[in-house]
């Protein structure tokens, strides 16, 4: 996607785009949520919502495991493994992350996860 169809996107999804650099973003399906039953919280999340992304370093399944959950900390499922491989290393680098839901459709969530330009949260 080049620079300018990603400023635009942000926009649309009324995502300030001058705080995040916008060659580290990434579009991804949350996987896993049925069997975390989180398919109850999918109903209350629309698009342009923020959701929370938490490392699970200590996942059985997966060192890299990251689950994604509403801002009231309720979990929805996960990033899938490859993606949670990339971004596990931001936020274990106190990179600011933030994540929006892009589409909730037909009982699959799409999100969007942005990279702060900022060295990480707190400097």
């Amino acid at each position: 996607m080049k620079w300018i169809a990603r400023k635009r996107y942000f926009k649309a999804m009324g995502i300030n785009s001058d705080t995040f650099d916008l060659s580290r973003f990434q579009v991804t399906n949350v996987v896993g949520m049925k069997y975390i039953n989180g398919m109850q919280w999918t109903k209350r999340l629309k698009e342009g919502d923020e959701i929370v992304l938490i490392r699970e370093p200590d996942n059985k399944y997966d060192s890299n495991a990251i689950k994604v959950c509403s801002l009231q900390e309720h979990q929805i499922g996960y990033i899938p493994k490859n993606t949670a491989k990339q971004i596990s290393k931001e936020i274990d680098s106190k990179r600011n992350v933030k994540t929006y839901v892009v589409d909730n459709s037909n009982g699959y969530i799409k999100v969007l996860i942005t990279i702060n330009k900022n060295i990480g949260i707190g400097n």
